[in-house]
């Protein structure tokens, strides 16, 4: 999905999770996700491209921002 203003054309990162390379990691780590004390739950080092979490964490309101 792409994004059109009067300038710039922006390519949406959410096509990035199409990649069967998450699915495949969903399945492959649901029973320690599911199994994890002390509550459910699973880190993943390198998950995305450095540059992708840049952009999807500066799109994230601030601290200061939530009313």
């Amino acid at each position: 999905m792409s994004i059109h203003s009067s300038r710039t054309v922006v390519v949406s990162p959410l096509g990035t999770f199409d990649d069967p390379h998450f699915s495949r990691l969903a399945l492959e780590s649901a029973g320690r996700y599911q199994t994890a004390p002390p509550f459910p739950h699973i880190v993943f080092d390198d998950f995305l491209p450095v540059q992708l979490a840049r952009t999807l964490s500066a799109a994230f309101p601030g601290e200061d921002d939530i009313a």
